[in-house]
């Protein structure tokens, strides 16, 4: 069953002096039919609750690449909190998938 989700449009902003532009509200909206949102934002992980995973250099939960096995047993983790870190939506949802065997 879809249902209507907002898209607030947004411009570029000006640089903030490291040459990483800003984004600013357009103060436009969209507002599109859909049955579900995947939500890809740029974020550190936060394993609060779950200190004893072993994490890389990069902070990124250490994860076996075949089976997302962690350290602790019966954790699994897949997608951007692993091994490489941020990528594209597609590749967590590919991993998802492989783990679950579809």
């Amino acid at each position: 069953m879809s249902k209507p989700f907002a898209l607030k449009k947004m411009d570029i902003g000006p640089s903030d002096g490291t040459g990483r532009t800003n984004v600013i509200a357009s103060g436009q909206e969209e507002i599109l039919e859909v049955d579900s949102v995947i939500v890809s934002i740029g974020q550190k992980i936060d394993i609060g609750g779950l200190e004893s995973l072993l994490v890389n250099t990069r902070g990124n939960i250490d994860a076996e690449e075949n089976t997302y096995r962690t350290n602790l047993e019966g954790v699994f983790a897949g997608g951007d909190c692993t091994n490489k870190g941020a990528s594209i939506a597609i590749e967590a949802i590919a991993e998802g998938k492989m783990r679950l065997g579809s």
